[in-house]
């Protein structure tokens, strides 16, 4: 028993390799075979199953960047813990030596005021303690200002725990001079061991 042709072409469809067109006759329809449309993504090209040969290549080529990135931040830390550390060690210092300078200008204030009350400055002799308690030395202050001119009942010592010594009539014609010895608790001394004084309180 023949086949009708339009049976023939779609039995014949079947067999068709994808994108081709085959015809039996002229005049008859033609059989196609379609094909999905490609993925407009590029193919994965590269070698061994589902191009592993590429995917091999990448992830080596990231592990290597890996490495280096760590490598820098490792360094980047180093640099930082140099330039830092030595300054947090030395801040504790610092800071006190900063304190030290905002009394002896606390007690220089007082000082102006005992002055414009009385005239003068008190003398070595009577010291700072002249600013807490009325002197009874000469020269006696008569227009001492009742409760004193610094705050509290007792002379401030320095951030170390010692005294701040003052001397009357100062060094190189000043009127006065207060002076911290610094964490070293000796007189003179260079860097963090130098002296503090009222004269050059810019000085570090």
């Amino acid at each position: 028993m023949s086949l009708a042709p339009q049976q023939r072409s779609k039995d014949a469809s079947k067999h068709l390799s994808p994108g081709r067109v085959f015809c039996y006759r002229p005049g008859e329809v033609c059989a196609s075979s379609r094909t999905q449309p490609r993925s407009s993504q590029p193919e994965s090209r590269g070698y061994g199953e589902e191009g592993g040969f590429v995917k091999q290549i990448g992830k080596k080529h990231s592990r290597g960047f890996t490495l280096i990135e760590l490598m820098i931040v490792i360094v980047i830390i180093g640099i930082f813990a140099a330039i830092l550390v030595p300054r947090i060690m030395d801040s504790p210092e610092q800071a006190k030596r900063a304190k030290a300078k905002m009394e002896i200008k606390g007690i220089e204030s007082a000082l102006k005021i005992y002055k414009l009350d009385n005239g003068f400055y008190p003398t070595t002799e009577q010291g700072i303690e002249a600013l807490i308690k009325k002197p009874d030395t000469s020269p006696i202050p008569n227009k001492w200002k009742e409760g004193g001119y610094l705050e509290g009942s007792t002379v401030p010592k320095d951030p170390w725990d010692n005294p701040y010594y003052y001397t009357s009539p100062g060094p190189e014609g000043k009127d006065y001079e207060i002076v911290s010895y610094g964490q070293d608790k000796e007189p003179g001394g260079t860097g963090r061991d130098a002296d503090i004084s009222s004269l050059d309180l810019s000085k570090d």
